[in-house]
């Protein structure tokens, strides 16, 4: 009898066991007609386990029993055949999932969920009481979608990391789509941050923010920063949309979207926008043929230079849209556009305040083009991002154009820096040569069978051939001073070096440093010295670069011409070439770093 009872309650517990390992869910199928049905924290961890089912939540769940929550899934890099994604569904049912706490500061795809993909849905979530911190692509439900929807969900708490911060999520890829959601937030990061998402290539329609959004200075404080209330960078549509709060960051701050580049319409942003540069109530820069449509702002908008109570500065499109709110600020202010391009296409015809004075900080579809560059020099300096107040512009141009893109140039324009170079140079020496940098390669091509980059070689046998004298020497000492006696003397210089010595700018009326990245030029790359400018704070040289890449300034001009280069950067890079010798020429200097 005893044997029996011990045997009956060793066969119960097996049973037990065996059920409850079984029904790891409350119920359901797991399929999109029958979805499991999940009423615990517990079972809100083992969808790991089932990525690619459809859920249910039945009752308000507590998340606090996790001290720190392993998203769900594991994303190794983005399209790497081995992540696990989220690929069903989870209907939240309008029940809360609360106290979600994630502590993973150096990782990547961080959120409740890691990643959604092939078209996977949530919706009905709430999350309340979040606290969650990442590294990259981070959220409050994913640190990233690549293909899926997010609707008619809400996220209420704190989240912070470096890069592509959001509340809902991180990163939104093209075929992701974000609706009828709300954020009400905290948030901190340091590049591209947003109130809902990060960085969004795909839609967001009839979604809100609302709270505090700003700059986390963990890195450079100089770096641009892409902070806005509902994204931080837009290369998608924005529909129906608002943000009701504060943004604090330092450029590229916006009240809907730090930058625009595809079509914000129809939405609306209260609050404080405060940043240095490009800083708007709706965008701080509104790309080349992006749009703004039927959009609002009831912001107090502060900034350094190129504020507006919509658009800090304007390449694109705005019709039928109005700022209510004040803007302040030193440089480039105007009561919709701080900043507005010779491309920047502006409708104000249905404007319902009146307002016939400021619209419009600077418009340079009316700026006068006769200006000599010593006058544009001291009245755009700050635009331009020149430190201090000019004090001194020594520049030797000639009265014809002489510049040229070497993207102009040809099947070779990637790699024709060099060619373009000396073909300026020579046009600038002597005004009856008149050739360019295609015709130069092509010339050389047939004579000498070069069939890839130019090096210093057959730049100086070129010079040699077309008579331009020129003697060799070396520099190493007192570099700075030499190249400016030079200047002084009415020369121009051609140089070559590793651009990663020299600083970028990113924006289209900046024109200190490089606009590109550094790492697209294979090795060296050659400019031309024609000047130099000094400031109460700096001193720069006075560049033509060709590498324009079809691209131009807010003025009109070509990227790559007169732009300025930190006298200091140009001294590291000649410091830091290969031992070449210094080729001098009449009138004109050229140094070989090649």
């Amino acid at each position: 009898m005893k044997k029996s009872f011990i045997l009956y309650i060793f066969l119960s517990l097996i049973l037990l066991s065996s059920c409850s390992f079984e029904k790891i869910f409350t119920e359901g199928k797991g399929t999109i007609d029958d979805p499991y049905l999940i009423s615990s924290a517990e079972q809100l961890n083992n969808i790991r386990n089932h990525m690619d089912k459809h859920f249910k939540q039945v009752n308000d769940i507590d998340l606090s029993v996790y001290d720190n929550w392993e998203p769900l899934g594991k994303i190794i890099e983005i399209d790497n055949s081995k992540n696990i994604a989220f690929t069903g569904t989870y209907d939240g049912n309008n029940y809360s999932i609360s106290n979600l706490n994630i502590f993973r500061s150096e990782e990547e795809f961080i959120g409740f969920f890691r990643a959604l993909d092939k078209k996977a849905i949530v919706k009905n979530v709430r999350l309340e009481n979040a606290n969650i911190a990442g590294y990259n692509r981070v959220g409050g439900i994913a640190g990233f979608v690549n293909e899926g929807t997010i609707e008619n969900s809400y996220v209420r708490g704190k989240v912070q990391g470096e890069i592509r911060v959001g509340g809902i999520t991180g990163s939104f890829s093209d075929k992701a789509k974000l609706q009828n959601s709300t954020s009400e937030i905290e948030i901190k990061g340091t590049e591209r941050v947003g109130g809902l998402i990060g960085i969004n290539f795909g839609e967001i329609i009839d979604s809100h923010s609302k709270g505090i959004v700003t700059f986390l200075d963990s890195t450079n404080s100089e770096n641009n920063n892409f902070i806005g209330g509902v994204t931080g960078d837009n290369y998608g549509k924005i529909i129906n949309s608002s943000f009701d709060g504060k943004i604090y960051g330092n450029d590229f701050i916006g009240g809907i979207t730090g930058k625009n580049k595809e079509i914000i319409e129809n939405s609306f942003s209260f609050g404080v926008v405060s940043g240095n540069s490009e800083v708007g109530g709706i965008t701080g820069f509104n790309t080349y043929s992006a749009e703004i449509r039927e959009c609002s702002s009831e912001n107090i908008v502060s900034g350094n230079k190129c504020v507006g109570g919509l658009v800090g500065s304007n390449e694109g499109i705005i019709i039928e849209s109005k700022s209510l709110g004040s803007v302040s600020g030193n440089f480039y202010l105007g009561k919709y556009i701080g900043l507005n391009s010779f491309t920047g296409n502006v409708d104000f015809k249905n404007d319902l305040d009146n307002i016939t004075e400021n619209k419009i900080g600077l418009d340079f579809r009316y700026e006068p083009q006769e200006m000599t560059l010593t006058e544009k020099l001291l009245k755009y300096s700050h635009l331009w991002g020149l430190k201090g107040e000019v004090k001194n512009h020594v520049s030797n141009d000639i009265e014809i154009d002489w510049y040229e893109d070497q993207f102009e140039t040809g099947e070779y324009g990637n790699i024709n820096c060099v060619p373009t170079a000396a073909a300026m140079a020579v046009n600038w020496y002597n005004k009856e040569i008149i050739t360019n940098g295609e015709e130069i390669r092509n010339l050389y091509l047939e004579k000498k069978n070069i069939d890839g980059l130019w090096y210093f070689q057959n730049l100086t046998d070129f010079l040699k051939e077309n008579d331009i004298e020129f003697f060799i020497d070396n520099i190493k000492f007192n570099i700075i001073n030499k190249l400016k006696e030079q200047i002084d003397k009415g020369n121009i210089i051609i140089l070559g070096g590793v651009m990663e010595e020299i600083s970028v700018s990113l924006t289209s009326f900046e024109k200190t440093g490089i606009f590109y990245n550094a790492t697209i030029i294979e090795e060296l790359h050659a400019f031309i010295i024609k000047g130099y400018v000094e400031t109460d704070e700096k001193l720069y040289f006075e560049i033509y670069d060709p590498i324009s890449g079809k691209m131009k300034c807010f003025d009109g001009m070509p990227r790559g011409k007169n732009r300025y280069f930190l006298s200091e950067e140009i001294e590291n890079l000649i410091i830091n070439r290969n031992s070449w010798p210094v080729v001098f020429i009449k009138n004109m200097i050229l140094f070989d770093l090649f």
